[in-house]
């Protein structure tokens, strides 16, 4: 019996809930309501600038500085928000920015090395076409209905000159 008793005196009244309730609502409610700060911005003697929540000290020269209140509650002043918001975006820029110049690198990385296959596939056709008119077997070329042209000796000579200048240009 005794321990039932005790069960029911440790149990709170229901007015005692019901108040603990509305007081945390009020609590609740009230802690969103924006307060206007008041601030002091004050020369220092080393010529910085500070800001406090007192008056400047002594002859500092100094002015009273209102704070707004944000959205979410806190104080600022209206320079300062701005610089604060745009913060994200200048990480934001230059994480861009940053990335753009890697992907460009890596592009540029990438054509050089095409370029650098194209010129080899373009030296070892020169050297190859220069070997086959060196041989001493006849040598024709196409024209342009797709016939076989045959190349006399009195051209043959020109034709090596004009592919060891192709050789040189595409191999050096």
């Amino acid at each position: 019996m005794q321990h039932a008793r005790t069960a029911v005196r440790s149990t709170p009244s229901r007015g005692l809930v019901v108040s603990s309730f509305v007081a945390a609502v009020l609590l609740l409610t009230c802690a969103h309501v924006p307060a206007w700060a008041q601030a002091y911005r004050c020369k220092q003697p080393n010529g910085s600038m500070s800001f406090q929540d007192h008056p400047c000290a002594g002859d500092a020269p100094g002015a009273a500085v209102s704070l707004q209140p944000l959205n979410n509650g806190a104080t600022e002043s209206y320079g300062t928000a701005q610089k604060a918001n745009r913060g994200p975006d200048v990480l934001q820029k230059k994480q861009a920015s940053m990335e753009q110049r890697a992907y460009d690198e890596k592009v540029k990385a990438n054509n050089e090395q095409t370029m650098a296959y194209n010129r080899k596939a373009m030296c070892n056709a020169a050297r190859e076409q220069l070997g086959v008119l060196k041989t001493p077997t006849r040598v024709f070329k196409r024209d342009n209905n797709g016939e076989k042209q045959y190349v006399s000796d009195d051209n043959r000579q020109a034709e090596i000159a004009a592919a060891q200048k192709r050789v040189n240009e595409a191999c050096n």
